[in-house]
């Protein structure tokens, strides 16, 4: 079985994901679900986070690119202005 840092980050961030939404939860915890996946896997990702949100999950995320957040419904806590 190969280790997890024979994966590139896009790769490991992939099958997080992959982990992550195999089965329903009440709760998701995502630490920046957007980092390192190129457009078109970001996109997915996107996708299935509001479908977990719009099934009922609560979802608290940290995304580091502004733009993500603004897409998914519910309520955003912006810390960027905080010092």
């Amino acid at each position: 079985m190969m280790k997890d840092a024979a994966f590139s980050e896009g790769e490991q961030q992939r099958i997080n994901l992959a982990r992550g939404f195999a089965a329903p939860w009440a709760i998701l915890l995502l630490d920046e679900p957007t980092a390192s996946l190129d457009p078109g896997t970001r996109n997915i990702a996107m996708d299935l986070i509001r479908e977990a949100v719009q099934a009922g999950t609560c979802v608290i995320a940290v995304f580091l690119t502004p733009p993500d957040p603004k897409e998914i419904p519910g309520r955003i806590i912006d810390l960027s202005q905080t010092a």
